[in-house]
């Protein structure tokens, strides 16, 4: 643009053109820089506070959704083959019982204490009921010897022979025990007895034990010779027979004692007398003995029954 001739001075002098300002920004007025910063942190506070309110709102949710949610349960397939393991159920909380009242458990124990019986000490018992057998078997075989030379307390030391199945053994431990209960010289009218009895002290130890003894083992002993009756079997048969009679002349038991006899002297014959422990064969003054002992037995179960 060309310069205003107006503008020229008159006195020759060039006069400066005089160029426009530019523009200027509006002046704000006083405080207006200090209100838009204002705003814009308000601005930016509201914004936080929303995202803040919608963390807390999700979060809540997700506590609410998963607060009863039942923990997965494994599943059948999952388990091993072969396995017999079921998923544990979730037990429900036991509901909360009532208190109990004062002294109530007090009083359930005092009716406990009431009620309940005495211990029973087996040990005791068990020494209780062997002491009465023994005193039944002592009362049962004082009178199978002579002249009350056998007490009550000897007689009872003698039940072991109720479970003796060897008669040898037997009548050596009978002897033994006769002989110590004789006194300082060792010998009574029992002992007298029994030193005389011969083959017939197993007869007589069986009989004793048919008497006394409740069902006792049967007698063993070494195998018969051939030819002969087994001497165990005739001892047994004698035990039977005068467990069964009810008379001093019962002829079971003399048939059973004539038996026994026969089948000692046959031992003796085919020589295998010392397989028993004995020489000679049965004579005279042992069977005597042996009658007395069986009269004495045969008595004694005639006025038991």
């Amino acid at each position: 643009m060309l310069p205003d001739p107006s503008a020229l001075r008159t006195d020759g002098a060039v006069a400066h053109v005089g160029v426009p300002d530019a523009p200027r920004a509006p002046a704000f007025p006083p405080g207006a820089r200090r209100k838009a910063p204002s705003a814009a942190r308000r601005v930016a506070a509201l914004a936080l506070c929303a995202v803040a309110f919608a963390g807390a709102i999700a979060a809540a949710w997700s506590w609410l959704r998963h607060r009863d949610a039942t923990p997965p349960q494994p599943s059948l397939a999952a388990l091993p083959a072969g396995s017999d393991a079921a998923p544990a159920a979730c037990a429900a909380p036991a509901a909360p019982s009532a208190p109990a009242a004062e002294g109530a458990g007090d009083a359930a124990m005092d009716d406990a204490t009431a009620t309940a019986p005495d211990p029973v000490d087996a040990g005791a018992a068990s020494a209780a009921a062997d002491a009465a057998v023994t005193a039944d078997f002592a009362a049962c075989a004082m009178p199978l010897f002579p002249s009350k030379s056998v007490d009550a307390a000897t007689a009872g030391q003698l039940s072991f022979l109720c479970t003796e199945v060897d008669p040898m053994k037997g009548v050596a431990a009978l002897k033994g025990q006769l002989v110590s209960a004789a006194g300082a010289d060792g010998v009574s009218d029992a002992t007298k007895e029994w030193a005389v009895l011969g083959w017939y002290d197993m007869a007589t130890l069986a009989t004793l034990r048919a008497r006394c003894c409740h069902a006792p083992p049967p007698l063993e002993l070494p195998r018969a010779p051939e030819g002969c009756l087994p001497l165990d079997k005739a001892l047994n048969d004698l035990g039977a027979a005068v467990a069964s009679a009810s008379a001093p002349d019962d002829r079971a038991v003399a048939k059973a004692s004539r038996r026994y006899t026969r089948a000692a002297q046959c031992v003796v014959r085919v020589g295998a007398a010392t397989w028993y422990g004995r020489k000679n064969k049965p004579n005279g003054g042992e069977a005597s003995a042996f009658k007395k002992v069986l009269a004495r037995a045969l008595r004694r179960a005639a006025q038991d029954r």
